[in-house]
């Protein structure tokens, strides 16, 4: 959806079939718990770099061109996805998530982004980053015993491996069923020469 003329847009690394295919097993596991959530679509789960917010048209010319400059001789490498959580906390869930295990490119690439957006005016982030993969958006935050005990049993549940080859302009688009999102350009590994 465009409202006056903007879009709401991010900066994320697509994830193989595979991958998904492990992320479905685990938001399967998560539901058998009975907790009451709302589940992104499998074909919509990615890893989100940098949410950039409400941005005209013309800003996302300058930053498709920013990132092919800075990013876009990155190599190649595999993103491990491992292991279940919750944020806050196991006890009092809002978010169950995925974890992915921390590289130096991961670190790299996302750092590279977030120097790159902010050199044309984008605040940088004021949190950590951390990479995750968001599940299940927990509606009834309260204790429930079944999935923190999941959880915990799954902590170092290798859920599978997806090579990171590219990096994805999204836009976001809000539905009453959730959100959708758009493909708005891409930036692949070693395209610069």
């Amino acid at each position: 959806m465009v409202t006056n003329g903007k879009v709401r847009v991010f900066i994320a690394i697509p994830l193989s079939d595979e991958a998904l295919e492990g992320l479905k097993s685990a938001q399967d596991l998560i539901k058998k718990t009975g907790v009451v959530a709302g589940f992104p679509r499998i074909s919509s789960i990615h890893l989100t770099l940098k949410f950039l917010g409400e941005i005209s048209r013309d800003q996302l010319f300058l930053i498709q061109r920013k990132l092919e400059v800075k990013i876009s001789d990155f190599a190649p490498f595999a993103l491990k996805i491992r292991g279940l959580g919750a944020f806050p906390s196991l006890s009092r869930p809002r978010i169950a998530w995925a974890g992915i295990e921390a590289t130096g490119y991961l670190s790299r690439l996302q750092g590279d982004i977030e120097d790159s957006m902010q050199e044309i005016g984008f605040e940088p982030d004021k949190r950590r980053f951390n990479p995750h993969i968001t599940l299940a958006r927990i509606k009834s935050p309260q204790r429930n015993a079944v999935l923190e005990n999941m959880l915990q049993e799954m902590e170092n549940w290798d859920i599978g491996i997806s090579a990171v080859e590219a990096v994805r302009i999204y836009q976001s688009i809000l539905k009453p069923d959730g959100a959708v999102y758009k493909v708005l350009g891409e930036i692949t590994s070693g395209c610069r020469k």
